[in-house]
């Protein structure tokens, strides 16, 4: 006797069938039907119904692995932004830093035309700030640690600081 002609006659069914659950040509495993009444057995409709449960639980099975690793991609992407983000600061905080000694005569006054391009280097490093506030702003977001805040801007200045930029 084979095992499955064992089990079934353990049991007491009149039917079985055993319908695979497989997903993306992998088996994940195996739905089994038994019926133990002696006037039902199994039939074609039966069997095509198994096969649709079990196609729609590989097909459930498929996406929850699917949201599993976009979620751990999604985590570590989050984490990449924040520690680039974090690395980038420090050496643009100097180069503010290092501006603003500038600006102050220090070591050596400086004549008009420097402090203007001073000014374009604060505005440049100004914006790269700010983007990287909005990077990790957005990382924080996409992990769930940050709510959305709206404020008021003025367009104006906006305007006048990205023609800085583009100069």
């Amino acid at each position: 006797r084979s095992p499955n002609r064992f089990v079934v006659s353990f049991v007491g069914a009149t039917s079985f069938m055993i319908v695979p659950i497989v997903a993306r040509d992998q088996a994940l495993g195996a739905i089994a039907l038994v019926t133990a009444r002696p006037d039902r057995q199994f039939d074609d409709q039966d069997l095509a119904l198994a096969e649709d449960i079990a196609a729609r639980a590989a097909l459930a099975v498929a996406n929850a692995k699917l949201y599993e690793e976009a979620r751990r991609a999604n985590k570590t992407k989050s984490d990449f932004l924040a520690v680039v983000s974090h690395d980038l600061r420090t050496p643009l905080t100097a180069i503010i830093g290092y501006v603003d000694l500038m600006e102050m005569g220090i070591p050596d006054p400086l004549p008009d035309a420097t402090r203007q391009r001073l000014e374009r280097i604060r505005t440049s490093a100004t914006h790269l700030q700010y983007l990287l506030n909005e990077l990790l702003l957005f990382a924080r977001l996409d992990a769930g640690r940050e709510e959305v805040r709206l404020r008021d801007v003025d367009l104006r200045q906006v305007s006048r600081d990205a023609a800085a930029v583009a100069e």
